[in-house]
């Protein structure tokens, strides 16, 4: 729309009902579900039809493991849309590497993931027609991630100008930036406004704002918006407010997309061995977890099973979470934003890293990868260590390796946010 509304702007053109924003269906449900132990599935036009003995299933879910490929269908109905929408499939985690069809023609494929991918079915989707979406997820196998469609998937409509990624990175100061990723799957440049409002996340309150005017290319854009919250709450493991930021890309009446970020108001550092949050060392218990075991206590999915095992946790003593190998899902970082309860988390995978950046709970990142720290990330070269955590020192070495972990520590950015500077107005 990014291009089609400034010609229209233009001419003189008005619009009778502006657009209002993302709109998401969620696909997570009744699935029809197949193995294909043989792989003969393509062979047998399984991309074009459902075998007579598919059986239903739910996703997500974790399959048990299996040879062979893993074939899910499920029918899809047209959104509502106006002419310049873009239209994708999102997979927020795929177990294994998946080919997508929608009525028998390839969409490409996606993964194996453990973050968000997406599809696009833009010019595939048959207006006011359903249309049978097939995914294989193929024999080859990634070690350590679960198999097949284990996180959510949906359908999400914006404009073809849309937000790919937000990320929100808060100090004690008050200061935030919010970083924007935009994509512009038009081939027409555009004006357009990026704004940013930050509520209370518990009470909806309202406590700042800001907007920038943006040039829109083609492809790939990049944004950000700096703004301050007077005296902020500080989250931290004794208590654990939470905030709101949402982004919206607007042009004149239409929101183009907008996209909502939790986050908290915190800063991480070590000193000593010592993880200090907000100055303070935090203190408790620290367990070493694998994603297995979340898989086991069923809290990779819902909230309410990732908050319940985050809240056992807590019950125990327990202030860190370190995770050995796989990342933790998005569902455990959200109980664990909630709990206060800081998590390790690997970030080998730049989608992590991107996916996971607002999350107050996630203290430190580990990655395993010589000599490579996130982008404008601070590094600090230690020694991950596990078991009890007494008044903030953890004890027992958590990995056998000769080389130690290296640790990157969560939360900011590498920005030019000033430590106190006046506010800004919004």
């Amino acid at each position: 729309m990014l291009g089609v509304g400034l010609v229209a702007a233009a001419c003189g053109v008005s619009r009778a009902q502006p657009q209002t924003g993302r709109q998401v269906a969620a696909l997570d449900g009744i699935w029809e579900f197949r193995p294909d132990p043989e792989d003969r599935g393509l062979s047998r036009g399984w991309q074009r039809e459902v075998p007579s003995d598919a059986v239903d299933v739910q996703v997500p879910a974790v399959r048990p493991a299996a040879p062979g490929a893993l074939w899910y269908w499920r029918r899809l109905s047209t959104p509502k849309a106006h002419g310049t929408a873009s239209i994708r499939l999102r997979f927020h985690g795929i177990g294994g590497k998946a080919q997508v069809w929608l009525e028998g023609e390839s969409l490409g494929s996606a993964g194996p993931a453990w973050g968000p991918v997406e599809v696009d079915v833009t010019s595939r989707l048959k207006p006011g027609a359903e249309s049978l979406l097939a995914v294989r997820i193929g024999p080859e196998r990634q070690p350590g991630m679960p198999l097949g469609l284990w996180q959510s998937v949906d359908l999400v409509v914006t404009d073809e100008a849309y937000l790919d990624s937000v990320a929100v990175d808060a100090r004690p100061s008050g200061w935030l930036m919010v970083r924007v990723q935009m994509r512009n799957a038009s081939q027409k440049s555009g004006d357009a406004e990026l704004r940013v409002e930050v509520r209370e996340a518990r009470s909806g309150r309202r406590v700042g704002g800001a907007s920038q005017n943006l040039a829109v290319s083609p492809g790939r854009n990049t944004a950000s918006v700096t703004l301050r919250v007077n005296r902020p709450k500080l989250w931290s493991p004794d208590e654990s407010p939470l905030y709101m930021a949402e982004a919206s890309l607007r042009q004149g009446r239409d929101v183009l997309d907008s996209v909502q970020t939790p986050f908290g108001f915190r800063d991480v550092a070590a000193l000593d061995g010592r993880i200090l949050v907000n100055g303070i060392p935090a203190a408790g218990r620290a367990v070493r977890l694998t994603l297995q075991e979340l898989v086991d206590a069923d809290a990779v999915l819902a909230a309410g099973p990732a908050g319940r095992e985050v809240a056992r946790l807590r019950d125990a003593g327990v202030r860190l979470v370190v995770m050995d190998g796989p990342p933790a899902p998005r569902a455990f970082l959200d109980a664990a934003d909630i709990a206060g309860v800081m998590v390790a988390q690997p970030a080998d995978e730049p989608a992590i890293a991107v996916r996971d950046s607002s999350h107050p709970s996630v203290v430190l990142w580990l990655t395993r990868t010589s000599g490579t720290a996130l982008p404008g990330r601070p590094t600090l070269r230690v020694t991950v260590l596990n078991a009890d955590v007494l008044e903030g020192r953890v004890r027992a070495p958590l990995s056998t390796q000769e080389e130690p972990f290296r640790l990157v520590l969560g939360g900011p950015l590498k920005t030019s946010l000033p430590a106190e500077a006046p506010a800004p107005g919004g």
